[in-house]
């Protein structure tokens, strides 16, 4: 992996756990780094307070913009699903090769 590929997932991963220290208030943050057949995959699930997403202020926010942009700039896709007072969960999938050539 290119020390530009890792800068950026080390970056996303950051904006999702301080997202979750500052706004979530969830008791439990899990995070999973998987690689699985040509793709890297970052899994976030958190049990806060969640938020609408369908809500400008999340669609506006500069962390969401951040998270998106690094994820672009890796070639990759994100969804994210949440629930007001479930949680949320991050599916960020970025392809190997992209991250290679960095």
């Amino acid at each position: 992996m290119s020390e530009d590929a890792e800068l950026h997932i080390f970056r996303i991963v950051q904006e999702l756990t301080n997202n979750a220290m500052k706004y979530s208030q969830a008791k439990n943050v899990e995070i999973s780094l998987l690689h699985e057949n040509k793709n890297y995959q970052i899994i976030y699930n958190d049990n806060g307070v969640g938020f609408d997403i369908n809500d400008n202020k999340f669609v506006a926010g500069l962390g969401l913009k951040n998270i998106k942009a690094r994820t672009q700039i890796l070639g990759g896709t994100y969804i994210v699903k949440s629930t007001v007072n479930v949680g949320s969960d991050w599916i960020i999938t970025l392809p190997l090769k992209q991250i290679q050539i960095l």
